[in-house]
């Protein structure tokens, strides 16, 4: 081909290579982890020009890839029980934060009767949001709500307690009602918690509360206890059944702030609420 002339022409199939008359037979193997690294990694940002996002992890957002989870920075903080927590002191109003949580299950019913079954108990809502414009040092306060007692024969289940974030964050979300107790055919399942946020925040997400399953009494071979109510964080107890693995009494919430089961027959004593949690993650420097 001529070196010193112009040329339109066009290609296909072709593959730049340093030398002078190559043979290419076949192309080279894209591997599987080579094509997921440039559809996922290919069109994030590139470094910063003052270097503040050099060393850090990428992490999956609901928009896609972003960076920030850098490995001096991260740190998740896990309450289970009423606590305090406090920004660390090298943060600043920029640090992102992610705040998940719920409140308390309701407590599933109890039953007293040959046909009774009782309903489930109502799970609370759980909510997830980022948030940033602490200043390093905060105290913030932290009550988790409890989970709702187990309904005693033919009562109704307790309700599950608020989980209360304070200020600045300023969540309150309130447990889940106890599943009916009942002496005679089926009752009601507990209604779900709710919550309240407002405070200032880069973005929310609430699963949405549920109700406890309704109980389900025809006679005393065929009654069934209303199901615990799940969130987004786990399943809710299973309600009582003839031929179950627990017998006539409810199970217990399984999934933070999920409901208990109620249960069934003469003396059925309902399954408890999960308690609430809240989990506190610093994402950025």
């Amino acid at each position: 081909m001529p070196t010193n002339t112009a040329l339109n022409v066009s290609f296909t199939d072709f593959v730049l290579t340093p030398g002078v008359e190559n043979t290419i037979t076949s192309f080279p193997t894209q591997t599987d982890a080579d094509m997921i690294a440039r559809g996922i990694f290919g069109w994030t940002d590139t470094p910063k020009p003052d270097g503040s996002n050099l060393g850090q992890f990428p992490y999956l957002t609901r928009a896609g890839m972003s960076w920030g989870v850098g490995s001096a920075a991260y740190s998740a903080t896990v309450f289970t029980t009423t606590g305090t927590f406090t920004t660390a002191a090298n943060s600043s109003a920029s640090t992102v934060y992610r705040i998940r949580g719920c409140g308390g299950g309701g407590g599933g019913g109890g039953a007293n009767g040959l046909v009774a079954a009782a309903g489930g108990g109502g799970s609370s809502d759980s909510f997830e949001l980022t948030m940033n414009g602490i200043a390093a040092s905060t105290a913030i306060a932290i009550t988790i709500g409890a989970g709702g007692t187990a309904g005693s024969t033919g009562a109704d289940g307790g309700t599950g307690g608020s989980t209360i974030i304070a200020a600045p964050v300023s969540v309150t979300c309130t447990g889940g009602l106890g599943g009916v107790g009942t002496s005679s055919a089926g009752s009601a399942g507990g209604v779900g918690g709710t919550l309240t946020a407002t405070g200032t925040y880069l973005s929310t997400f609430n699963s949405g509360e549920q109700s406890g399953t309704n109980g389900f009494g025809v006679s005393n071979n065929l009654s069934i206890g209303g199901n615990g109510a799940d969130n987004a964080l786990g399943q809710g107890g299973p309600g009582g059944a003839p031929n179950g693995t627990l017998g006539i009494n409810g199970g217990s919430g399984a999934g933070w702030g999920s409901g208990g089961g109620g249960s069934i027959n003469v003396a059925g004593v309902g399954g408890a609420g999960r308690p609430g949690i809240v989990i506190i993650e610093r994402m950025t420097q």
